[in-house]
């Protein structure tokens, strides 16, 4: 099974912690306002991702706060719950302008 979600450490600032700290909320783990601003894995999320894992009967790997099997098990989760489902995407269409407001041609 593909996960969209990569292994994260402690501190890291990425993207990737964003859909992780989306995913906790999804099921239930919501990460605070604070931390999801900042997309830092911190205390918040590791605390929510060990009750996670803990739910999901998922081994902790203290190197990490999602390791391989945790994205996996988390992309396991969100699929059997039908949160992966074509229903619950969206499509972005539209044009990017420039600051003066002309439409940038790609």
């Amino acid at each position: 099974m593909k996960t969209p979600l990569k292994p994260i450490t402690r501190n890291q600032q990425t993207h990737n912690v964003s859909l992780l700290q989306k995913a906790l909320a999804a099921l239930g783990f919501s990460v605070s306002q604070e931390v999801v601003i900042k997309s830092i894995a911190g205390k918040d999320t590791i605390k929510k991702v060990r009750e996670l894992q803990a739910k999901l009967k998922v081994p902790v790997d203290n190197n990490f706060v999602v390791d391989k099997a945790t994205a996996l098990a988390i992309s396991k989760e969100l699929m059997d719950r039908g949160l992966t489902d074509a229903s619950h995407s969206f499509k972005v269409s539209g044009q990017v302008r420039l600051a003066n407001g002309d439409v940038k041609i790609r």
